[in-house]
């Protein structure tokens, strides 16, 4: 696709209302929504991995002259526990077709990939990168990053229409 064409789309989705799109074949749509895009991406979150028990020090242990049923106490000297290693990365959580709606962005997953519906409404902010965008939803009490990977015009097309779905108003 030439830089003309690409400049023709943007332009398509500056305009308001939204230009609608035939949904994808195979998407599940809710009553009265309509379908603003679609784009194939990957779709990723940040989660805490697990690297392993990392051990502390065994210490000494001084038996005392004490028994409690038949059995000897020891006093532990300079005993330190071990703990868990954790660091957080960036992992594939799914892949497949997002689609903005009127009502969602959702994610018809590939096969062997779980699906991701997005209430607009629960869209807290988001950032558009030349390569995805980054959109923060409001939980119960706390708020999850979902990053999707996508071309250039599509993460373009992206922030174009969740500007317009959110009012989004620039400064």
């Amino acid at each position: 696709m030439d830089v003309s064409q690409e400049q023709a789309i943007v332009k398509e989705y500056e305009a308001t209302p939204l230009p609608t799109i035939e949904a994808p074949k195979g998407a599940i749509l809710h009553n009265g929504e309509q379908c603003y895009m679609s784009a194939s991406t990957i779709c990723k979150q940040e989660k805490s991995v697990s690297l392993g028990y990392r051990g502390g020090s065994h210490g000494l242990s001084i038996p005392l002259p004490i028994h409690i049923g038949g059995f000897p106490i020891r006093y532990n000297v300079s005993r330190r526990s071990g703990s868990i290693q954790r660091k957080n990365e960036v992992l594939e959580i799914s892949r497949g077709l997002l689609i903005v709606t009127s009502q969602r962005l959702y994610l018809e997953p590939e096969a062997g990939h779980m699906p991701i519906s997005l209430p607009l409404k629960g869209i807290g902010s988001f950032t558009v990168f030349h390569d995805g965008a980054e959109v923060w939803v409001a939980g119960s009490g706390s708020e999850k990053q979902y990053l999707f990977e996508m071309g250039d015009l599509q993460s373009q097309v992206l922030g174009l229409c969740l500007n317009q779905l959110l009012n989004v108003k620039e400064a």
